[in-house]
């Protein structure tokens, strides 16, 4: 039988975005994740056999653990639209944030 944490990561469903009217035509995408397993400090602790009194290493982790997990590519919008299709867990919250390239930016 498989654990809850396989369950939720396969209860997953695509998400479509589209964008139009973009000023600028090179881009920076960060896609900002918090899900079971992305920026989730209890999961670490759990996966850690949740220690009473946690030593300084898994202290270290619990604090990487904690920290908001982002994937980040460059894309060109054509005829000033975007469009991305990315897989989303279900129980999960995401965030695009577009910005010109650093190499770009006025």
């Amino acid at each position: 039988m498989a654990d809850r944490a396989t369950l939720l990561l396969q209860a997953w469903c695509p998400c479509n975005s589209a964008i139009s009217h973009l000023l600028l035509a090179n881009l920076r995408v960060r896609h900002y994740l918090v899900d079971y397993t992305h920026s989730n400090a209890y999961y670490a602790f759990a996966q850690m056999g949740r220690p009473p009194q946690p030593t300084p290493s898994q202290w270290e982790g619990l604090r990487r653990a904690s920290e908001l997990c982002y994937y980040e590519t460059t894309v060109s919008a054509k005829d000033g639209a975007w469009s991305v299709t990315f897989p989303q867990n279900t129980y999960s919250v995401g965030l695009l944030v577009l910005s010109p390239q650093p190499d770009t930016a006025p």
